[in-house]
This record gives structure tokens, C-alpha cells and sequence, in this order.
């Protein structure tokens, strides 16, 4: 299927909005922002986007910042030892049953780093041990996708179900209170079809990342 630019999809929501004279009764940055809040929930709950990147590590320097559209972290390589790392939270890290070190010592050691811990509070990663020499680490995540703010960007998910982003946009227009296009029994149809598209996707992925023996992850955890 062929993309759609974000002003093909505000065509296709005011289309069957019945909203294409002007004045119109939607703003365009609402459709647009219905739009984005559409393709996050759809990517959240059904399409996990992937992407590899690599984190140029300083010897001495142990904090990196998070990617603000980072949602969760799969794998990660060092290009020196070529080990994995583990990924951990603070909380899981200060336990000695997972590091071997007492929490006083672990933060004061250097080496190779083995882990990864997160810091989502403050934003930013840790390593551990904090590294002693210069690498290059692999990473590969799940993201969120790309923000949409205004007609000219570019969708982040894949091309066939630019249409679905139709149906979450409009269960959101049609719920708009105190404008001419509320209409509570509309929503609720657009709603059901919108959730009835997140569930087919997620059938869809699930089948096929665990037939290729990948587990696939949303925001309430693993499938």
C-alpha cells in the first residue's frame, strides 16, 4: 500500500468527518494532533518500532542521556569484548545478588562495563563498571514514534495501516466537546473500529515475530 502524507489523512478525517467546507469545524492542529496521539497508541499497544543505534563511550565517563523516544532497550554489544550487556534498574543494580559487589563499592568500580542501568527519572543511562577504556556500544530498542506537529512530517509507521490512523483520529474528533462535530454515539463507533485495527495488527505481529522466534513488547510488557 501506498504511504499516506499527513495532509492525505487530514483529507480522508474531514472527508468522513463531513468537514470540508471552510470555516471548517476541526482546526487543523487538532486533527493533527489527533493524529499523533493515534500512531503513539498504535505503535504502544500493537507495532513496536525497532531501531539500532550506537553510543560512543568515553573512558571515565559512566552517565550517557536517554533518548526521549526511547521505550524500551532489547539488546546491547560492546565492539571491544563483544559481550552483551545487561540492562538493570538502579534498585536491581544496589542488590548484591546481581552484581557480586555491596552497593558502597559498585559505583566506585571501573573495567569493562557488563551493565546498563537506567535511570528514567533523571533520563540517562549508567554504565558498570564505569569504563576504563574507549568503546563503541551497540544498542538495539524499542521506539515510540516520531512526533507529528504539523502537515509536512513523515509517519513512522509502516505504510499499511496509515489508513487505521484515520479511525483512532476520528474517535477522538468525535469526542471533541463543545464543537459542532461531538457526537458521543459516532465516537463510540470509531472507537470500537479503532480498537478492532489495534487488535488485528497485534494478531498480525504477534504471528509473525513468534514464528521467526522474536518476542515482541508493548507498553504493558512482553506479549
Amino acid at each position: 500500500m501506498a504511504e499516506l502524507t499527513i495532509a492525505e489523512l487530514i483529507t480522508l478525517i474531514r472527508e468522513q468527518a463531513d468537514d470540508t467546507v471552510e470555516p471548517y469545524l476541526v482546526p487543523e492542529y487538532f486533527i493533527i494532533q489527533s493524529i499523533d496521539e493515534a500512531q503513539q497508541q498504535f505503535v504502544e499497544d500493537a507495532i513496536p518500532l525497532t531501531r539500532e543505534f550506537t553510543l560512543a563511550v568515553t573512558a571515565g565517563t559512566s552517565l550517557y542521556p536517554i533518548d526521549e523516544l526511547l521505550m524500551k532497550p532489547r539488546f546491547a554489544r560492546s565492539s571491544v569484548n563483544k559481550n552483551e550487556l545487561r540492562f538493570a534498574t538502579l534498585n536491581e543494580i544496589d542488590t548484591t545478588s546481581t552484581t557480586g559487589f555491596s552497593s558502597a563499592a559498585w559505583r566506585d568500580a571501573t573495567g569493562v562495563p557488563q551493565f546498563i542501568i537506567t535511570d528514567e527519572l533523571h533520563g540517562y543511562w549508567r554504565l558498570y563498571p564505569s569504563p576504563a577504556i574507549d568503546d563503541t556500544i551497540t544498542v538495539n530498542a524499542f521506539y515510540l514514534p516520531e512526533p507529528v506537529t504539523s502537515a509536512t512530517d513523515d509517519l513512522s509507521i509502516p505504510a499499511r495501516w496509515h489508513p487505521a490512523l484515520v479511525l483512532g483520529a476520528l474517535a477522538r474528533i468525535y469526542g471533541l466537546q463543545d464543537s459542532e462535530v461531538y457526537d458521543p454515539k459516532l465516537q463510540q463507533q470509531s472507537e470500537a473500529r479503532w480498537m478492532y485495527a489495534i487488535a488485528r495488527a497485534r494478531g498480525l505481529i504477534e504471528r509473525d515475530t513468534r514464528g521467526a522466534g522474536v518476542v515482541a513488547f508493548n507498553r504493558n510488557g512482553v506479549w
